[in-house]
């Protein structure tokens, strides 16, 4: 995925992303993705992923995705994967950094911006 990008519309909450409508006869490469904020957190739901594209889910499948700034050059990057077909679900964390030299970008709206600068936290022992 280091050379895939996703334009990620935002609704208001994840009521409003389940509502909005995916594709019956179209499967976007990497689904279809739809964001809103929760907190400090940036989250995500994809669906109606391509079958070509990951093994791991069937169409009724999810992703949920939380991004979540833990310092200045850290994101804490979680996601689910819901999928009635297999049990339980997938679930994974890790950290997003910057390589050597480079900065981590991750470009927000300009209405957003004030959510990626909110005051630092950082994930509780053990997570």
């Amino acid at each position: 995925m280091a050379h895939d990008a996703r334009i990620i519309p935002l609704v208001k909450d994840r009521a409003a992303a389940e509502a909005t409508p995916v594709m019956k006869s179209v499967h976007p490469w990497l689904g279809e993705s739809v964001g809103w904020y929760e907190g400090d957190a940036l989250m995500i739901l994809t669906r109606n992923v391509n079958p070509a594209q990951r093994g791991y889910i069937s169409p009724a499948g999810k992703v949920i995705e939380r991004l979540t700034r833990w310092n200045d050059d850290q994101i804490t990057y979680e996601f689910t994967v819901e999928d009635p077909t297999a049990t339980p679900s997938l679930e994974g964390r890790d950290r997003l950094e910057p390589l050597e030299g480079r900065p981590l970008r991750i470009r927000l709206p300009r209405g957003q911006l004030r959510h990626a600068r909110h005051p630092r936290r950082r994930p509780q022992a053990g997570a």
